[in-house]
């Protein structure tokens, strides 16, 4: 077992107007990282609104009533030796700067500044309508990046979750400045809003800074996030043919939500599967097989579902010999469950990438936004791993029957492929044409 230092004592409490504010303190880092963390995101939106939670995070770049201009914002931080960006997610949109820890009161001005007067100059959301078209006809040039989005569509569709987060063409055209504005009060309402700060930092001047920073917000209300409905049947294979040398690939299927209680025993099988070059997909792939050059699982946690996602490019006269060695070991993990030696290494493996992770004032921040604005238990790093350490190789094996069903996987395809050869799509050997 990996010994794990302690946590550091933190401050956490709820502002008048419903902000969430946690300050968690690392004395022996240098910098201090400021997470805002609205729960607002890209899964919330109904079809008419895909894509407005993205355009506002781009939009509070642009200026602010004190900071005009991005180059007002980008230098007030970047001028400093620190970073600054922003991230929308299907459950959260996060704003984030880390700087040396003197320069933290700039850091918190900074972001508060976006989220509380952001300009939404006209001149700038035209011009942000072209730039997100570009990231669009980008995403939609890039086969690994098809592959993905025929997963979601086909696994949440007529649901947020299934669409692309930065939109679609006709509502980039469509959003007014009013609807932008009326957007950006919902998603930094203080009911929405978690301030997550680490770093060097003493949490009681922290916390006095923050409440004068992000106490005038307005309070709002807490938004709800739909329901996903249940899965239903789709077409097991998809395909995209298009000029290339490798026809990329991803196996995917439904998994858990965050909250179910065999959530860390999954997070093993998927490590156990495709992570790390000691992983039975990479094992088997590319170096017994020489199938592949790389091969990597991955999981998608959200409020009321889940998914697991293994992708992987290849020649196209082996994409069948691919997806068939990926099932097998689908089909092998459900029936045969795993090594003592397996799991060692993938609970070893997932336990490091956490640990080390927290060495980083940003991470950290991080962590606690998502436990606070997610969570409904928040689990320290060190909480966590002791969930890890307590899954059983019967845990793996229960977890891999509940999820891997013969029918549980639908394929997508990208690149040169061969429409008149059926892909494999089940755990069971069957397969169907990709014409």
């Amino acid at each position: 077992m990996v010994a794990v230092l302690s946590q550091p004592e933190f401050r956490r409490r709820r502002l008048p107007n419903g902000v969430l504010v946690r300050v968690t303190p690392m004395g022996h880092a240098r910098s201090v990282a400021v997470n805002v963390a609205s729960r607002v995101g890209s899964g919330f939106e109904a079809l008419a609104e895909q894509g407005i939670s993205h355009f506002v995070e781009h939009m509070v770049f642009k200026g602010t009533a004190s900071r005009p201009s991005y180059a007002d914002i980008a230098t007030a931080i970047e001028g400093l030796g620190g970073s600054i960006n922003g991230v929308t997610e299907p459950e959260m949109t996060l704003l984030w700067a880390k700087v040396a820890a003197p320069h933290f009161r700039t850091a918190v001005e900074v972001l508060a500044d976006m989220v509380a007067r952001p300009r939404f100059d006209a001149g700038e959301i035209d011009k942000e309508r072209r730039v997100i078209q570009d990231e669009l006809n980008l995403i939609n040039d890039a086969p690994e990046e098809t592959v993905r989005h025929s997963i979601r569509t086909r696994l949440w569709p007529r649901h947020g979750l299934g669409r692309e987060i930065a939109g679609h063409p006709d509502n980039l055209r469509a959003f007014s400045e009013d609807q932008l504005r009326a957007h950006a009060s919902r998603m930094f309402s203080g009911a929405n809003l978690v301030i997550s700060v680490a770093g060097q930092i003493e949490p009681a001047d922290a916390d006095a800074m923050l409440e004068r920073a992000f106490g005038g917000l307005p309070a709002g209300h807490p938004a709800a996030w739909p329901a996903t409905p249940a899965a239903i049947d789709v077409e097991r294979v998809d395909v995209d043919n298009r000029e290339g040398e490798q026809v990329y690939f991803t196996v995917a299927g439904r998994a858990l939500p965050r909250e179910d209680p065999d959530r860390y025993a999954l997070d093993l099988a998927c490590a156990i599967l495709g992570e790390g070059m000691g992983s039975r997909l990479f094992t088997e792939l590319r170096e017994t097989r020489g199938l592949v050059y790389e091969v990597f699982s991955s999981l998608l946690t959200f409020r009321d579902t889940g998914a697991l996602m293994i992708e992987a490019s290849a020649a196209p006269d082996r994409l069948t010999e691919a997806l068939q060695a990926v099932l097998r070991e689908l089909g092998r993990l459900r029936r045969h469950g795993v090594s003592r030696s397996e799991l060692a290494r993938a609970r070893e493996f997932v336990k490091g990438e956490i640990l080390l992770s927290m060495e980083d004032t940003h991470a950290v921040a991080a962590w606690f936004a998502r436990e606070e604005l997610l969570e409904s238990e928040q689990l320290t790093a060190d909480e966590v791993v002791r969930k890890l350490d307590a899954v059983t190789r019967a845990d793996i094996r229960r977890v891999a029957a509940r999820v891997f069903a013969p029918d549980w996987a639908i394929v997508a395809a990208s690149g040169p492929i061969d429409t008149d050869v059926p892909l494999p799509f089940s755990l069971d050997g069957r397969a169907v044409s990709a014409a």
